[in-house]
């Protein structure tokens, strides 16, 4: 039978007394006062060993009984599972107030481990590549310890794996000895420096030393440290944020806001010329917005035909390079309609209205037909765009009066813009486009074996058979955006020039201020004259004329012409009209100006001469026949070239501003603009006054909210400034931070005091950065406070009637001097002199890599090679030969090359491996970056028959008579597609010889043609 020890009762008590003259532990059992056992004799050895056994086993019973929790005690026991460690040391005890050492860990460690296996069967990849095995690991710790040493020595840690940011693990280590020593306290670690001073501003976020030292009366903080945030200020007024803005001429909203027809633009300043009163009778009542379908969305989608030309009556605006004769039916300025010119889809199915459009131009892969041939062009004339997207209600605004819309989201220069709209004039209704809701299904039925009946407008189409499809039948709409730029074609007008975004929503009237300067250097509100050239006399026909001699640009800009009421004021009132809907949209921030053109055609006209010689020869679209002021002030380029293209070519033009400010309130407070903000870094100040925290104001460190509490404030419009630190999430530069503060106390009454700070900026590299130079800045100052109770003046207010305080006055006095010395690090300066570098040109060119094999797909057959075929023809992929595209894998190149691949298959030109060295000879290799480059190569058979090639010259077999007829071709997507303002300028490539062997030197060769701008896609010519 087994044995099973049983634990004593606690009656049972062992007893160890020790005797010195035979220097023996002697171990007895007792009950009360009885023994119950013989005496056990212990030599000092066997003594220690026992009760260390002895104890250790209680330890790790109490451990154990802690852990698991269900015990009475054990969670008392939990707070502290490791020991306190003792030091035997009077030395040990004197520096540190104590013996003991402590640790307190709170917190969790997890770990995951596993095996990770992957496979795919990837063609793209090589088959050692497709499956992959690998050992899964991941450690969570989250850690809090507390140390202390003794009485004065603490040490607090904060980690977490989990943390976004660095400054969220926090270790600090705090040494306070005794309250009569010099050394007050040594922090090492995450200190701050807060200062009690107005005028030099302290510091929360700090890694380094700091001690504070006391000599009699006189205390000195003195930090060497590491600076991990940085300073920022918001100003704000009645409880809201105050934020300026600026923004120059060319900085309009492009590709956002576009007018529905060149009616509406046309007559955009006439109407709005003594606004508020709009000048027109169109109420636009209905419209639908096609774009690209970029978010792959299956509702609400159709096939579309965009046409620039449909719905214009004025010849100016059409861009048929040859319009038919007769094409344009009603006279100029007429109201957009249909029915304006021959591009009307009213007659596409109906013959008794005049139209060139016919059924053709339903289906996408016949589009070009179905202008009954006139010569049109794709993508400037017409754009056909497949699964368009219709734009739901909340997507834009649309204003019905103006005729122009705002997209929420602006468009990218290669997507497509098209609209339907409808709109009355004193009852009468006129339409331009098509609706989706005007009978042209979505889809008709086409039979091959001719039992169906095949539908056509307004029908579905039905019937029996076996060659049932469904064709998408295309909308057509009025294109307001095309997917190629010119500038030169009507449709560029279409969008507006004359909207800024200011970059906030949900504008007030209340303290929003908006003014256009003259940058000629130092900003003015209005523009001079050129000598020798005086400006016009205003006119006299204008009921409140402007004469721009003593005019601010407000009012040259038609932008004052009413009071704070919004009512008409003759000469304004010197501020900016803020009507919504007109000069601003208050619920998306952005200031709308009252003429399309206000930097341009608007300003031109202001600066007019109407006396002879020059009044009939001043011409908008002739710059060489401008006078001296308009060649001064009037910005033409940026309506009649792109953004980029103006700011290249003009931009000393580009000098008018719009600045100003507005207000934005938030029901949780003020936001400062940080978040996680250090405890105690916030200070708030109301004209030139310090406000309490807790007092005055609350602060969500958090969310980064101050919340003023004195309702004084809030009502009084008291300019309120808020600066506070806010912890640098991504910093990567060096700031070390030097400060002391010395205050010497004369008595409770009189305080005076010496702060100096210098903060230095280690510079990321020896070339400072316009607007990013470091800074080597120091800071000095004194202060002085005085306080002191005044009874007399307490006794003087009780004399007033009804009036007894036993509250004691007291008078301060409080001054303060900071002087700042601005430097910068030495190692920015350049011949002994701060430097900053505008460009260096380092870094002027960027490569656009296109040489990944992966990302190229077959390109379809160029004119004269069969691209000019018409659709469903065999003969358009005749002349295709077989072009292969790789890269080769380095594998090839490595000591784990497969079997087979020998060193002279590898030297061959055709196969060696290229180095960067051999192509670019004058350029430094980074550290750690390739010698090797992985070039995409090609290689063409042009004898051999290539993909989708039927051609019977073939014979049944691959090969292909007259090579030299034949070509290859590859093509792919450029996601830079704006090469202007990307300023792409040339392509840079490397040719191997084709013909370095020696048989094919008198080889004629090909050649390499690159095509770049909107490539088709038709690799099997149908036209979709």
């Amino acid at each position: 039978m087994g044995r099973m020890d049983l634990p004593n009762p606690p009656s049972i008590q062992d007893l160890y007394t020790y005797d010195p003259i035979t220097e023996r532990y002697i171990l007895t059992r007792t009950i009360g006062d009885f023994i119950i056992s013989y005496p056990i004799i212990l030599t000092p050895e066997e003594y220690e060993e026992l009760i260390l056994r002895e104890q250790m086993k209680a330890y790790f019973k109490e451990k154990i009984d802690a852990a698991d929790g269900r015990k009475e005690g054990a969670e008392e026991a939990q707070k502290n599972l490791l020991p306190t460690f003792y030091v035997n040391s009077s030395f040990f005890e004197t520096v540190f107030g104590g013996n003991t050492i402590e640790v307190i860990p709170q917190g969790t460690v997890e770990m995951d481990m596993g095996i990770l296996y992957t496979k795919q069967d990837n063609p793209a990849c090589s088959p050692r590549n497709r499956s992959n095995l690998s050992f899964d690991f991941d450690q969570r710790i989250s850690l809090s310890l507390l140390g202390k040493v003794g009485e004065r020595l603490q040490v607090t840690a904060n980690y977490d794996t989990q943390s976004t940011f660095d400054f969220q693990n926090v270790i600090k280590l705090e040494y306070t000895p005794t309250e009569d020593d010099v050394i007050q306290k040594i922090e090492v670690g995450n200190v701050s420096m807060p200062l009690n001073s107005t005028l030099i501003q302290g510091a929360q976020s700090l890694f380094g030393v700091k001690t504070e030292l006391q000599f009699g009366k006189t205390t000195i903080t003195a930090v060497f440290s590491e600076q991990k945030s940085e300073t920022r200020s918001v100003r704000a007024e009645g409880g809201a944020t105050i934020t300026d803005y600026e923004l120059f001429a060319l900085d309009y909203d492009e590709n956002r806001h576009f007018f529905l027809a060149h009616y509406f633009r046309d007559n955009y300043d006439r109407v709005l010329k003594q606004y508020p009163f709009i000048n027109s009778s169109v109420q636009v009542t209905r419209v639908e917005v096609w774009i690209t379908n970029r978010n792959t969305t299956t509702n609400d989608v159709r096939n579309i035909v965009a046409l620039q030309d449909i719905g214009e009556s004025d010849p100016t605006n059409i861009g048929l390079l040859v319009p038919p004769g007769g094409f344009i039916n009603r006279p100029k300025n007429s109201f957009p309609d249909n029915m304006n010119n021959d591009f009307n889809p009213f007659g596409i199915d109906d013959p008794g209205v005049q139209s060139i459009l016919n059924e053709a131009i339903r289906d996408i892969a016949t589009v070009q037909d179905g202008f009954s041939g006139v010569p049109v062009r794709d993508g400037i004339d017409y754009v056909t765009l497949e699964n368009a997207r219709k734009l739901q209600p909340n997507e834009y605004q649309l204003n019905s009066q103006l005729g122009y819309i705002s997209l929420n989201q602006r468009l990218n220069n290669d997507e497509v813009l098209g609209v339907a709209f409808q709109f009355t004039v004193n009852g009468k209704v006129f339409q331009v486009g098509e609706f989706s809701t005007d009978g042209v299904e979505a889809t008709t039925g086409e039979f091959n074996n001719g039992e169906g009946n095949q539908g056509g407008q307004g029908g579905q189409g039905g019937g029996i058979g076996n060659g049932e499809s469904g064709i998408s039948q295309n909308l057509v709409v009025k294109l307001l955006k095309s997917n190629i730029t010119i500038v030169s074609e009507p449709v560029w007008d279409i969008m507006m020039k004359n909207i800024y975004p200011i970059g906030a929503f949900q504008l007030e009237k209340e303290d929003f201020r908006m003014n256009i300067l003259y940058i000629d250097p130092s900003p003015l509100n209005y523009i001079t004259p050129v000598q020798g050239t005086p400006f016009p006399d205003p006119p006299i026909s204008d009921l409140d004329p402007v004469d721009l001699n003593d005019a601010t640009l407000l009012r040259v800009f038609n932008l004052d012409n009413l009071d704070f009421n919004n009512d008409p004021q003759t000469g304004g009132d010197g501020f900016f009209d803020f009507y919504p809907g007109i000069t601003v949209d208050q619920q998306n921030g952005r200031i709308i100006f009252t003429s399309i053109e206000p930097f341009g055609e608007f300003l031109f006209d202001k600066l007019k001469l109407d006396s002879p010689p020059n009044a009939e020869s001043q011409n908008y679209d002739i710059p060489t026949t401008y006078n001296a002021n308009q060649s001064k002030y009037v910005f033409r380029a940026m309506y009649r070239d792109t953004k980029t293209q103006a700011e290249q070519e003009q931009s000393d033009k580009n000098k008018f501003q719009l600045r100003g400010s507005y207000k934005s309130t938030g029901a949780d407070g003020i936001p400062i603009g940080a978040f996680n903000i250090p405890q105690g870094s916030v200070t708030v100040t109301a004209g030139g006054r310090i406000l309490v925290e807790g007092v005055d104001y609350t602060v969500n460190y958090q969310l980064g909210r101050v919340q003023i509490l004195d309702p004084s404030l809030l009502n009084s419009n008291t300019p309120i400034s808020i600066t506070t630190e806010n912890n640098t999430l991504f910093g990567q530069q060096t700031k070390r931070f030097t400060g002391f503060d010395v205050q010497h106390r004369f008595n409770d009454r009189l305080q005076f005091g010496g702060t100096f700070l210098n903060l230095n900026e280690r510079p990321l590299t020896q070339k400072s950065a316009f607007q990013n130079e470091p800074i080597n800045n120091t800071m000095f100052g004194f202060n002085a406070n005085y306080s002191t109770e005044v009874p007399f003046l307490t006794r003087l207010v009780n004399k007033l009637p009804n009036i007894d305080t036993d509250v004691e006055s007291i008078v301060s006095i409080y001054g303060e001097f900071a002087y700042l010395l601005p430097g910068a690090p030495k190692v920015s300066n350049f011949e002994d002199k701060i430097t900053s570098y505008l460009d260096d040109f380092e870094a002027a060119q960027t490569a656009i890599d296109i040489s990944s094999p992966q990302t190229w797909s077959f390109g379809s057959s160029p004119i004269g090679f069969g691209g000019e075929l018409s659709n469903n023809d065999l003969a358009y992929n005749y002349n295709r030969a077989k072009l292969a595209w790789y890269t080769i894998d380095p594998i090839f190149y490595s000591s784990q090359r497969p079997s087979g691949i020998s060193d002279e298959d590898l030297s061959s030109p055709f196969t060696r491996r290229v180095f960067r060295d051999e192509i670019f000879p004058e350029q430094d290799i980074i550290q750690g970056q390739t010698q090797a480059l992985f070039t995409l190569d090609l290689a063409f058979y042009p004898t051999q028959r290539g993909e989708y090639n039927y051609n019977p010259a073939a014979a049944g077999g691959n090969t292909l008579p007259n090579p030299e007829t034949r070509f290859g071709g590859i093509f792919r997507q450029l996601t830079t597609t704006d090469f202007e303002r990307s300023n792409v300028e040339y392509i840079q490539f490397w040719l191997m010889d084709p013909f370095i062997y020696p048989e094919n030197s008198n080889n004629a060769g090909g050649t390499l043609t690159f095509n770049l701008g909107n490539i088709s896609e038709d690799v099997l010519k149908d036209g979709r």
